[in-house]
């Protein structure tokens, strides 16, 4: 049998539809009930950056947590420590609250992987607190956010979004050390 020649232009198409279908045929269990309720896929999203974000913390050793990979930019650690104090800012907000901890307080210098791990768990622990109360109500109460009107489940979203930030930043930083990151996975199915 010959080869069979495809143009270029062909193969895009053929292989973007493949991909189309099987990601419609992926998602459709995400999106099949909009009647259902979204606090499970939020708090099974949230258990998944906690789990994920504490393997790369730990992916690291301890003796890189200050490493940057430009002058300008996070250490290994502030980026963790970043992270903890964004999530103590988004749950307070959605808690009416003034943040009980603040970014400043997190300053990296003399902190042992150990220290960082511990507040990253604590800022996690502040969120399961709001996650595992949510119910579809406070899902979609209106909250102000700064100057902004914010449904709290948007406000979730915003807070895994940064995780997945920085956590993504993260992944040069390991890379660029010679580590292999953890492997992705998402919290929205399963």
């Amino acid at each position: 049998m010959g080869k069979s020649k495809i143009s270029r232009r062909q193969f895009v198409g053929k292989t973007a539809l493949g991909i189309g279908c099987l990601a419609a045929g992926s998602t459709s269990k995400l999106f099949a009930d909009e009647s259902s309720s979204v606090v499970p896929v939020l708090q099974n999203v949230w258990k998944q950056a906690k789990a994920y974000t504490k393997e790369f913390a730990e992916a690291m050793p301890d003796e890189k947590y200050g490493f940057k990979p430009t002058e300008e930019v996070f250490s290994f650690a502030e980026q963790l420590l970043h992270l903890a104090g964004g999530n103590y800012w988004f749950f307070a907000t959605i808690k009416g609250e003034k943040s009980p901890k603040s970014e400043e307080e997190f300053k990296s210098e003399g902190k042992s992987k150990k220290d960082v791990i511990k507040i990253i768990e604590e800022s996690f622990a502040f969120g399961d607190e709001v996650v595992g109360g949510l119910t579809d109500d406070l899902a979609k109460k209106e909250i102000t956010m700064g100057k902004n009107k914010l449904i709290v489940w948007k406000v979730l979203l915003f807070c895994v979004d940064h995780i997945t930030h920085h956590r993504g930043q993260m992944v040069v930083y390991l890379r660029l050390n010679g580590i292999k990151p953890p492997q992705y996975r998402s919290g929205f199915f399963g």
